[in-house]
């Protein structure tokens, strides 16, 4: 299955999980696309009219485990996972090695120290914070594909077209207030593109040869 990340895709689409999806009939677009990235095993069935169905390649880290299977502790917890594990139908659940507990130690430890000794150490931007699974994926993909579409890529708590309130993903409970707690390990804002101007819905970023496209809406 791993040979598919060696071949070149036409276009690609690199699914978020912000509330910004909510609503937002991306999910016929998105499963167009020739090859489709998602996050950390968002769920897709009960929002494909938004998110649409179509995986090829799903990331996963521990945090998920723990929120929502409850790190398998029961059988009933097992075969909820098992079952969502079956829904993928061959796509590839790619576990990045940072994303582990033990790697993720060792990492904070080393930037622990060198805070420490910042003014002894020649160091310049050190920050504690770490690139979220949104970029990576988008790394990945400029690799891989001619053509980059961006979907559910809003870490704001507002909709730039209506101004309403919004979840902080996709698929949490209706009510759920926006959370900020991933200021804590990221910088989610500074990850988007700059110069974006909100009036609009799209906008297009000619960089190199990939084109690239961030959707905040699919409505033509």
């Amino acid at each position: 299955p791993v040979t598919v990340l060696l071949k070149h895709y036409s276009m690609c689409a690199v699914v978020g999980n912000s509330g910004i999806l909510t609503g937002s009939h991306c999910g016929p677009e998105i499963d167009q696309a020739d090859f489709v990235f998602r996050c950390n095993f968002a769920p897709t069935e009960v929002y494909s009219k938004d998110v649409g169905r179509k995986t090829n390649l799903t990331t996963f880290n521990p945090s998920i485990l723990e929120r929502y299977y409850n790190n398998l502790l029961t059988i009933q917890d097992r075969n909820n996972f098992f079952l969502n594990l079956k829904k993928l139908e061959g796509a590839i659940l790619w576990i990045p090695a940072f994303f582990l507990h033990t790697s993720a130690t060792v990492t904070r430890t080393l930037v622990d120290f060198f805070v420490e000794h910042k003014g002894q150490l020649k160091t310049k931007n050190l920050s504690p914070k770490r690139l979220s699974t949104g970029i990576l994926m988008y790394t990945l993909a400029y690799a891989m594909c001619d053509e980059i579409h961006l979907y559910g890529f809003w870490p704001f708590g507002w909709d730039p077209n209506t101004g309403k309130e919004l979840p902080y993903h996709y698929y949490d409970k209706k009510g759920t207030k926006f959370t900020t707690k991933w200021q804590e390990t990221h910088q989610l804002p500074s990850e988007l593109t700059r110069g974006i101007n909100r009036r609009f819905i799209r906008y297009i970023v000619v960089f190199s040869t990939v084109r690239i496209f961030m959707l905040l809406s699919c409505f033509h």
